[in-house]
């Protein structure tokens, strides 16, 4: 026979529900964050310094309310288990506030990191430069895109002009036995010929030209030239070491 849950045969009177630990846990994570972020503002203000910056991260702070909303419906928590799990929310979060406050030094670092390991790829390390690493031999080249089609040239600040090897000009569909070769180059090895042409579009990292004279060689070459054309074009150029460094107005 079960006893009554209160011997004197009153009914015990249903205990007032306290404030769910789950929701406590929640707006803690979300104070924590705000104040991450007010934290790295403080102290690098030039960072946010647009109103799509601020939009960004308010934007981040109402996907990480949503995505930890589920802490709201908890009610018995392993306490132990539950801050871990605020203190990992709290540390990827702050991981990505400062991978966006530093976003330019990030890409900067990771533009060096392609180069270095794709030579030839212009790499942007922002929205002003592009960085290229030398290949075998301290050579540069780089990769374009000529009228649609990658052609790869040898960077040549000696070359006045952006010079097709004959090669390439058949893989842009150009007949080179109908060329008049009437532009004369003094070289290294004595005279050489080349037809002038005009290149469609040309596009070397972030930057494209139309309507960029050129010319296609008359002797067969190893590879193309880039030559002063295309850098009279560029803010600046500078050799640091093994890399190039190509800036942009």
């Amino acid at each position: 026979m079960s006893q009554p849950d209160n011997p004197w045969g009153q009914p015990t009177p249903p205990k007032r529900p306290g404030r769910p630990l789950g929701l406590v846990l929640w707006l803690a994570l979300l104070v924590a964050v705000v104040l991450g972020i007010v934290w790295l503002a403080g102290s690098w203000p030039d960072r946010l310094n647009a109103t799509e910056d601020y939009a960004r991260v308010v934007l981040g702070l109402a996907m990480v309310a949503f995505v930890s909303t589920g802490l709201i419906a908890a009610r018995r928590l392993d306490l132990g288990q539950t801050l871990r799990n605020v203190a990992l929310w709290a540390a990827i979060v702050l991981v990505l506030a400062v991978g966006y406050t530093f976003r330019e030094d990030t890409q900067r670092i990771g533009a060096r990191v392609m180069a270095e390991f794709v030579p030839g790829y212009a790499a942007p390390s922002s929205a002003t430069e592009t960085v290229l690493s030398a290949g075998p031999g301290g050579h540069f080249r780089i990769i374009g895109t000529v009228n649609g089609t990658q052609i790869t040239f040898l960077v040549d600040t000696g070359a006045t002009d952006i010079v097709l090897s004959p090669a390439d000009a058949r893989r842009l569909g150009i007949d080179t036995r109908t060329l008049n070769y009437s532009r004369i180059y003094e070289t290294a090895n004595g005279i050489g010929r080349a037809a002038p042409t005009t290149l469609a579009s040309l596009r070397i990292g972030p930057k494209t030209l139309t309507d960029q004279p050129a010319a296609i060689n008359q002797a067969e070459m190893r590879e193309s030239l880039l030559g002063m054309a295309f850098f009279r074009n560029s803010a600046s150029f500078e050799v640091r070491g093994s890399t190039l460094f190509i800036r942009w107005h």
